[in-house]
């Protein structure tokens, strides 16, 4: 069982992780991202191949060290939120 307060801590760091990602993604131009995608789109997108599941599944279970893991954050990252040139 997890501890409820641990749980409540957990769901407060992600909501702020994600409020963060709003906050630094609204500052990017709208026209330079991918068409069709908003800032809350863009956010979201960051907030989910940015998020501590996803190092945990490369770094701890896919052995990836942290250059690649920052490599594939990246790369994915400018695929998924801007156009291709």
């Amino acid at each position: 069982a997890v501890d409820s307060e641990i749980a409540e801590d957990w769901q407060q760091l992600n909501n702020l992780r994600r409020h963060a990602m709003r906050a630094m993604l609204t500052r990017i131009p709208l026209e330079t991202l991918r068409t069709g995608r908003t800032h809350a789109d863009a956010a979201d997108t960051a907030w989910i191949i940015a998020s501590p599941d996803t190092h945990a599944q490369l770094v701890t279970h896919g052995g990836y060290d942290y250059d690649q893991l920052e490599d594939w954050v990246r790369t994915t990252l400018i695929a998924a939120l801007l156009p291709d040139k």
